[in-house]
Parts: structure tokens; sequence; C-alpha cells
């Protein structure tokens, strides 16, 4: 029994060993190849250390410390609440939603970001006094700025260089879902938001000095509003169609 012992002991060193060899072998041996010159995963780490491992290492230190003083201080948000942020952020803001349908590797790192600025919000917080009187006063002299916003969900469509706004315009007011739209005029059409439903806010019960946001506020179910391409002219837009998400 004993003599198996060793042996065991013997093997498991001889395994940590050889992994660690191999581990130095693979970090050595070229990833990439440019004209001929190998460049290896250890060439990669060293660059990047030399590049932005100053950086990385007091970003991470700075989460540790947010982390550590959240836990400590009992505010840490719940994945609920985390995850409304998150929802809410991809509801308001069309570039967000793009960018994790596109890369849905992206949500973690969005929720990471947001988890850490809940934390630092109510770290902020924490110690700040207030009276329910100070709280009605504040409320009253900006309501708008605390009440939830007035929304107006929608289906905005980007009609592109190749698209024919006129019959697009006519199929949107069809009542054609835009999953249905997108796969019929591929390439000349992109919706914008989260699931094909772009959410335009604004302060409740304010009137926008946007002209374009009330006329978006004042649409009819089932009408469709066209409005001029403006920042996404440069990429070769013809207009923009707004239609009220049924």
């Amino acid at each position: 029994m004993k003599a198996l012992k060793s042996l065991i002991y013997v093997v498991l060193i001889g395994s940590l060993i050889l992994n660690v060899v191999l581990y130095g072998k693979t970090r050595k041996r070229a990833v990439i190849s440019v004209n001929t010159q190998g460049i290896s995963q250890k060439d990669i780490d060293n660059y990047l250390e030399r590049q932005a491992g100053q950086q990385v290492k007091a970003t991470m230190v700075q989460k540790a410390l947010i982390e550590q003083a959240a836990k400590k201080n009992g505010v840490e948000p719940t994945k609920e609440e985390v995850d409304a942020a998150y929802n809410e952020q991809k509801e308001l803001n069309w570039q967000v939603a793009r960018e994790v349908m596109i890369y849905p590797f992206a949500a973690d790192k969005r929720k990471d970001d947001l988890r850490l600025a809940l934390m630092q919000q109510e770290l902020l917080y924490k110690d700040v006094q207030v009276t329910d009187e100070e709280i009605k006063e504040e409320y009253n002299r900006r309501p708008s700025y605390y009440d939830a916003p007035d929304k107006a969900k929608t289906n905005l469509c980007v009609v592109l260089k190749d698209g024919d706004v006129a019959e697009i315009k006519s199929m949107m007011e069809k009542n054609t879902q835009p999953s249905v739209l997108t796969a019929q005029k591929r390439n000349q059409v992109a919706f914008l938001g989260d699931n094909y439903v772009y959410t335009f806010a604004k302060p409740f019960g304010e009137k926008s000095k946007n002209v374009a946001m009330e006329q978006v506020f004042g649409l009819k179910p089932g009408a469709v509003l066209q409005l001029p391409p403006s920042e996404f002219q440069k990429e070769g837009a013809k207009a923009v169609l707004v239609r009220l998400d049924h």
C-alpha cells in the first residue's frame, strides 16, 4: 500500500512537471505568422503587458476595491436590478441593442459594467441623509425628472440606398412585420432597437422641443411617419420610417 502511494506521488509530480514544460513550449510556439516571421503567444502577452499592463492592473484593482466596499456595506445590486438596468439600456439606446445583437458576448460585459456602476452609485449615496420634506420639495421642483418618462414604442426602419422608400412605407402601413420586411428587402432596410422595437422617450408630461419627437408621439396606430435620414445619411440612407408598435 505504501509503495502504491509513493508511485501515485511520483506520477502526479511527473505529470505536473510535464504540464509546465508543455505550457512553456506552447507559449513559445508561433500562433501567427507574418511574412515567415512567427509570433508566439508569449510575444503577444509580453506586448500587451507593455502596452496596457499598468492600466489593466489599475482597472482591476479599482474594480476589486469597489466590490469589496459594496459587499462590506451591503449595497451589492441583485441580479434582477442589474438585468433591469441592462434591459432599460437596450430599450432606450439603439446602439447598445444593435451591439449585443451582433455580438451576443458583449451582453456580459455590459452587465458587468452596469453592476459596477450601480455599486458606485449606492456607495456614493449611502451616507447622504435627507428628510421626507426635502424629498417632497425636490420632487415638486422637478417632477418630470423623477417620474417614469413618456414612451412611444415603435418600429423604426432605416431605408438604405437600394431601398424603394414608397414601397417599403406602403408595406409598413399594411402592418408587414419587421422580420418579414427584413427578409424580403434584405440589404434595403435596417430596423433599429431591441428585437425590432425602438423606444422614444421624453420627460413625463412635457412637450419636446424636438419637432420629430412630437410627431412620433402624435402618431396614430398603423400610421407611418417619414423622416429625413439625418445621422444615417452618411451611410447612404434615404429615409427613416417610424410606425407605432402594436
